[in-house]
């Protein structure tokens, strides 16, 4: 009975071991199925808040979106990264509201800040990124793929009951506008910048090398059908999928939004949509521009410094703006303002004076007109002339009566040039019959006599003459050679070889200036014209007014062939009147045209395809040095030779806010034909990668000169790069006007005679020493990677990537549960029917991929 009792007692105490085991092992499951659902719910309360805070600065359009490299080491060693690296850096966020900007973390852990009233002064940032970066851990561990280490600070969550654990989360946000989007991969970048706006992503493959080579043809075939940059592991090889997935996104259904006047400038309509400028020019509406740009740069007209005051400084800049789009090469006239089209300019005039005859009773005197029209725009050009030759000259006829020509105007001459072409015409001959006081002279004398000018009309429209007429001096007129065969005074030729021309008055010999400047065009012995091309003055000592060279100009540029340079007075252009010669009579040539070294560009396709065309527009601004802010005055006497410095280093006379003609950017836009694109890189957030490929591989040749080639090539991309990672850690680009003004010390003041706080576009000594362009680079070559990248970049961003966790903890402080996620999701704000936020509704998130880790 005992062995019985003791088996009963032995099965019953193996059964009760069991139930409690098995009791224990249903305690730990469902402990641990509540500390995993804990986790769960400290990760959403992380996401939750993470969404919220995203959702604060995406719900804006005119939000800007930056990242600030870790104070503690931006970057970590890691040899599984072709770069040998990966980088740390933390998202914020920055609406203005108020008066201020407000910056919002887009990480667990940090604090909203007031970043300064103008300028997002990123700088007071640094102090609590260092409390932060020590304090935060890694979220998600990095694959091979990954090139960021996503870090942030825990975030205790307070809960009622089960004191013994605690629950936490964190997130960090990387902004996926940062990368390139998929649609923008393009095998080259040759295609048109508005219509695809593409970005060469082979310095990305081969950071050491120019792209030269194609993109792997599998990425080309199939890059349309890919839902995430993971899937680029299924068409390259391992090293290269590695390089270029984190640098790419493939949120392709997401919404844009719309640009908006940026904040920080004090426009009075920041917040709101810029001016479409191809509606304002296809109106024609000087008026409206004028006024809208005084209302958003009130102090912009203060650019015109010496500008007549019987002129309208803006409504000058606004006609040229019109004129340099529309499909026409019409002048826009009106009170107080001519506008820059393609049309030519009096480059150079001449009178020929010569007694044809004399009798008891008179003395005939013929006049012959001849002028020289520059076409300096890389357009042809056909229309039609009409030319007045204004002539107050006068002579004194023994015994001392004085007599005075009358004006001549000369019949309407259908007239075309080239590109860049110099076209010498003789206009015709005008006969005088001047009576006789005193037997007949044998020689008249001149007196220099003011007056003395021409009108041009183009299609019917004045678009030249000298403000302040043409010098013409005084001199003797032979009826016969005198004794000895002597023929200097049987002719007598009066003119000017050149427009405005005094390098010591700022003036630099741009026909465009005529119309303003303040002083006399000098008057030049014939033997120092300059038919038929460039004028370089012979015999002229004085380097000032010697040679009209472009290198000289404010602009910059290259300098065509000089023209050709009659060997005395009795050669002359050989033409018949009306017509446009190509010799002089004695059968020397004038030179070959030279229509790749225009210094003018001009569209007249009908529309702006980029704001940053206004780089273009002739400046009639009058200063008596704009490069040098220490020489700086109104000079009403000097003009000529500069563009709104768009794309290129502000003038010096201008660099400050309110007056810089880069705000032109961000108070006007441009509607594509094409509609909507793709989404643009936020330049605040790329990564050197992107920023490289931005400018590597799209320096295309000036769009005027093929044979003048700005760099291309990796050092200069990477130039690009330090410029921009400069600039951000201090100040966030907020607008294209700021991207305009990137340099490498954005604290310090620009500097010429010092290389790296000389801003990148449009700078020569921005470029690496053995790639700079040469000093011919003209205004059209230098803004045109300015253009390029505008067309690709961004400020702000709609589109994220989430990476939250949360965590259960024990009394002792173990982690007990944990759950980590990522996500890649995009924001739609609520809309009116004109697509303005409406900043009260909700916005709506849309999940592009999740994945646990």
């Amino acid at each position: 009975m005992l062995p019985i009792t003791i088996l009963a007692v032995s099965g019953l105490t193996l059964l009760l071991i069991g139930l409690i085991t098995v009791m224990e092992m249903e305690r730990k499951t469902a402990r641990a199925y509540s500390n995993s659902t804990r986790a769960e719910m400290a990760l959403e309360s992380g996401l939750e808040l993470a969404l919220s805070e995203i959702a604060e600065i995406a719900r804006h359009d005119d939000s800007i979106v930056f990242r600030i490299e870790d104070q503690e080491l931006p970057e970590v060693g890691s040899p599984s990264r072709p770069r040998g690296d990966r980088e740390r850096f933390f998202t914020f966020g920055a609406v203005y509201e108020d008066g201020h900007w407000k910056c919002v973390p887009l990480f667990s852990g940090g604090d909203e800040m007031l970043l300064g009233e103008r300028k997002i002064e990123a700088l007071r940032l640094a102090e609590s990124l260092e409390d932060i970066s020590r304090e935060s851990v890694t979220l998600a561990a990095p694959s091979v793929h990954d090139q960021y280490v996503p870090r942030a600070k825990w975030v205790d969550i307070s809960e009622v009951g089960e004191k013994e654990q605690r629950l936490r989360y964190a997130f960090w946000v990387e902004d996926l506008s940062g990368r390139i989007d998929s649609r923008a991969i393009r095998i080259n970048t040759t295609a048109s910048v508005i219509d695809e706006p593409t970005i060469d992503i082979r310095t990305i493959l081969e950071p050491g090398h120019a792209p030269e080579a194609g993109l792997p043809e599998g990425l080309i075939l199939k890059n349309k059908e890919l839902r995430t940059s993971g899937s680029l592991r299924t068409l390259l090889e391992k090293e290269s999928a590695a390089r270029i997935e984190p640098y790419v996104h493939y949120c392709r259904h997401s919404e844009r939004g719309i640009q908006l006047i940026p904040h920080g400038f004090g426009y009075a309509a920041a917040g709101t949509e810029p001016a479409d400028l191809n509606e304002l020019i296809e109106a024609g509406a000087v008026d409206e521009l004028a006024e809208y740009i005084a209302e958003q740069l009130p102090e912009f007209e203060s650019r015109k410094g010496g500008f007549p005051e019987d002129e309208n400084y803006l409504k000058t800049l606004c006609a040229s703006m019109i004129d340099y789009a529309d499909a026409d090469s019409d002048a826009s006239v009106g009170e107080g303002y001519r506008g820059v089209d393609s049309y030519p300019f009096v480059n150079e005039m001449y009178d020929r004076y010569e007694i044809t005859s004399q009798s008891d009773e008179a003395t005939e005197i013929s006049v012959e007109t001849y002028i020289e029209l520059w076409n300096p725009c890389q357009l042809d050009i056909a229309g039609t002339i009409e030319f007045t030759n204004i002539n107050k000259m006068r002579f004194k006829m023994p015994p001392g009566v004085y007599h005075q020509f009358s004006n001549a105007s000369f019949p309407a001459i259908e007239i075309e040039l080239p590109a860049n072409g110099f076209g010498v015409i003789y206009l015709g001959k005008k006969e005088y019959s001047f009576p006789h006081s005193f037997g007949i002279p044998a020689r008249l004398e001149f007196t220099a006599f003011s007056g003395n000018n021409f009108e041009l009309k183009w299609n019917g429209r004045v678009v030249d003459r000298a403000r302040r007429g043409v010098q013409r001096p005084s001199g003797f007129l032979d009826a016969a050679p005198s004794p000895g065969g002597n023929d200097e005074f049987t002719y007598n030729w009066k003119g000017n070889a050149s427009p405005a021309h005094n390098l010591n008055e700022s003036q630099f010999g741009d026909p465009r200036a005529n119309y303003y400047v303040d002083s006399a065009i000098r008057n030049h012995n014939y033997r120092r014209s300059n038919w038929g091309g460039r004028s370089v003055k012979t015999g002229i000592q004085t380097a000032h007014t010697y040679e009209v060279k472009l290198t000289d100009w404010p602009d910059k540029g290259s300098s065509s062939l000089s023209g050709i340079l009659p060997d005395n007075d009795k050669v002359r252009p050989a033409a018949s009147p009306g017509e446009i010669s190509g010799t002089l009579d004695d059968g020397t040539p004038f030179p070959v045209t030279q229509p790749e070294m225009a210094p003018a560009f001009i569209s007249n396709s009908g529309r702006y395809d980029s704001v940053a065309e206004l780089g273009n527009i002739f400046d009639p601004a009058q200063w008596s040095d704009v490069e040098d802010p220490d020489l700086k005055q109104a000079e009403k006497k000097a003009g000529g030779g500069q563009t709104l410095a768009i794309g290129r280093p502000e003038f010096a006379a201008f660099d400050q806010d309110g007056w810089r003609a880069a705000q032109l950017l961000d108070i006007f836009s441009v509607t594509h034909p094409s509609g909507d694109r793709h989404f643009p890189v936020n330049i605040n957030t790329a990564p050197r990668e992107v920023l490289r490929a931005l400018v590597s591989g799209v320096l295309e040749a000036d769009p005027a000169n093929p044979d003048l080639e700005a760099p291309s090539d990796i050092e200069t991309g990477d130039v690009f790069a330090d410029y921009v990672i400069a600039q951000r850690q201090i100040f966030p680009l907020r607008s294209f006007s700021d991207l305009n003004q990137i340099r490498s010390h954005p604290l310090k003041a620009e500097n010429e005679d010092d290389e790296a706080l000389i801003p990148f576009f449009g700078s020569r000594e921005a470029y690496p020493q053995t790639k700079a362009p040469s000093e011919t680079w003209d205004d059209a070559g230098r803004e045109e990677l300015f253009r390029k990248v505008m067309e690709r970049v961004g400020f702000g961003s709609k589109i994220f990537r989430v990476i939250v966790a949360g965590e259960v903890l024990s009394e002792s402080g173990k982690v007990v549960g944990r759950a980590t996620r990522e996500y890649h999701v995009s924001v739609e704000s609520t809309r009116d029917v004109d697509g303005v936020v409406l900043p009260d509704q909700p916005v709506r998130f849309i999940k592009h991929y999740e994945k646990s880790h």
